[in-house]
């Protein structure tokens, strides 16, 4: 009867240490549940505040390096054009000759 009464007595012990271990986990999921909704909203600010503008910044880039990727072939078009500009200005002297020729004749 003793040792039945010291059993239940251990048993007693370590019901009450598992019951208190149920307590504490369920404080600190209580903890966690808390903290959740204030992680979430530091990370939506952060991504508001720091990833948004960065996101912005790229397709900025993005766009500019497009526009200075398109230039040189421009700059190439605008250079062969005044190539021909040149040629034609040159060729003008002999055109007026050639038309004050043809006028006198």
């Amino acid at each position: 009867m003793a040792q039945a009464q010291q059993a239940a007595e251990r048993a007693r012990r370590a019901a009450g240490r598992a019951t208190q271990a149920a307590e504490d986990a369920l404080g600190r999921a209580g903890v966690a549940d808390r903290a959740v909704p204030g992680a979430s909203a530091t990370s939506q600010a952060f991504t508001q505040d720091v990833i948004a503008p960065q996101q912005q910044a790229v397709l900025e880039a993005e766009a500019a390096v497009r526009e200075l990727a398109a230039r040189p072939e421009r700059n190439a078009e605008h250079l062969r054009e005044l190539a021909e500009l040149i040629d034609l200005r040159d060729e003008l002297p002999h055109l007026e000759r050639d038309k004050e020729a043809a006028e006198a004749a």
